[in-house]
């Protein structure tokens, strides 16, 4: 038999509700040490034959309060009754764990009393003699303080029964007799005191051949376990009636988590569609980005390949030219000048024409598909000019100086004399290279 009281304090239906609420109110606003004390009372109010698992869960529940809060010595308190309600519950493993930690723990318990109602519950559940001296000891110590004889009176009382009975058997009847004889005309008010105190000794006198007053102790104990038993029947009542209480409570308190948790459920479920229309439409923005990124480069491969060819043509009108000249100077000479000659005179210069004006459109094509080449060489130099633009065009597009003399129709002096103007212009060095400097001045 455990050490404790398993009855109800008298308390209505109503009372116990409004404990449960009491409880959500403190944890709502965050009134931990209040919210840990009302746990505690239902759990205490709990503690019945019938359910010490609901007593366990809201004692439990203090513990995490008090802990959260920083409440030490009232956490103390719930841990003393921990190992109790495990025991009680069936969980002996783990109550007789909790137990005997505590037991190691000197700072956990420094109240001697407390200690004390540890040794008394693990002898009771697990009968180890050494907690039961060592409970002793401590009940004998503190019984000398006078403000704790009263109290401690009836708990002396049941150690002295518990020890007659622990050495009956162990067969020293001597030391029986002893614990008996201190025992044996003090009477307990607990009525869980009653029934150990009185069958212990009623053993005692039964084991000594005196069977009229052993029965007659038996009959004390089963008309106080009988008392008590009626005395419960409407504490029964109320206790189921607060089972109930806690499980619409539970029922309640599941049902808001299910609704809160389908809540997240949805919330979670749109912010995912929104992550997924974010990335789809990221995508979509790199592609086209990329499209016209490869557009655009096609478009000025395009043109590099465009003004290649134009510069070849450039190279073949000057040729005609070049002709064109040695026959009029050849014609000159012979002071003759035939239909045939001059209609080829005309072919060739409106060969070269149209080879000019197609170097002006390759010109504005150009200015289209790189518009920022000239904006940068105008913040390098805002007064270059446009013959100027149009050289380095040319030099960006790799073309040879035999090339670019060609098409602009110039010495190879000269255009070394231009593309010097040009790096002073730009301020590059004797090392640098004016080709490479206009091309990565279109990247940047």
């Amino acid at each position: 038999m455990s050490f404790g009281r398993p009855y109800f304090h008298p308390e209505s239906i109503d009372a116990f509700k409004e404990l449960l609420a009491q409880l959500d109110f403190y944890r709502k606003i965050g009134d931990l040490p209040e919210a840990g004390n009302t746990a505690v009372r239902i759990s205490n109010s709990l503690q019945f034959a019938g359910s010490p698992d609901l007593s366990y869960f809201y004692l439990h529940l203090a513990d995490s309060l008090y802990s959260a809060s920083g409440q030490t010595s009232r956490r103390m308190n719930v841990r003393l009754n921990e190992p109790l309600i495990l025991c009680r519950s069936g969980r002996l493993d783990e109550g007789r764990e909790r137990m005997e930690a505590l037991l190691r723990d000197s700072n956990a318990l420094r109240d001697p009393l407390g200690r004390e109602i540890m040794l008394r519950n693990h002898y009771s559940f697990f009968k180890d003699s050494i907690s039961l001296f060592d409970g002793y000891r401590i009940i004998s110590s503190l019984s000398q303080d006078p403000n704790l004889q009263e109290y401690l009176s009836e708990v002396k009382i049941l150690y002295e029964a518990l020890m007659c009975d622990h050495y009956m058997e162990a067969g020293r009847t001597d030391s029986a007799a002893y614990y008996f004889g201190l025992s044996k005309d003090m009477d307990v008010s607990d009525w869980d005191f009653q029934m150990q105190v009185y069958a212990v000794r009623a053993r005692y006198l039964e084991s000594i051949g005196k069977n009229g007053e052993a029965f007659d102790l038996l009959r004390r104990c089963i008309d106080a376990r009988d008392s008590v038993s009626s005395n419960n029947n409407a504490e029964k009542k109320a206790y189921l009636e607060r089972i109930e209480a806690i499980n619409q409570h539970q029922a309640e308190a599941e049902r808001k988590r299910v609704e809160l948790e389908h809540r997240h459920y949805m919330i979670g479920g749109s912010l995912v569609i929104l992550l997924l229309l974010s990335l789809i439409a990221i995508q979509w923005i790199r592609h086209r980005s990329r499209m016209k990124t490869m557009r655009l480069q096609m478009e000025a491969e395009k043109m590099e390949r465009r003004i290649l060819a134009m510069s070849i043509s450039k190279e073949e009108s000057a040729k005609v030219i070049d002709k064109v000249k040695e026959e009029t100077a050849r014609l000159k000479q012979d002071g003759t000048v035939s239909t045939k000659d001059l209609s080829e005179i005309e072919t060739s210069i409106k060969m070269h024409l149209a080879g000019k004006e197609e170097m002006e459109a390759f010109e504005e094509s150009f200015a289209e598909v790189r518009p920022e080449f000239a904006d940068r060489l105008k913040m390098l130099s805002p007064t270059i000019s446009p013959n100027n633009i149009r050289l380095c065009a040319y030099l960006y597009m790799g073309l040879s100086s035999q090339q670019v003399c060609g098409i602009l129709n110039v010495t190879p002096g000269a255009l070394r004399q231009a593309k010097r103007r040009l790096r002073q212009r730009f301020g590059l060095k004797g090392d640098d290279s004016l080709e490479d400097f206009l091309r990565a001045l279109v990247k940047q």
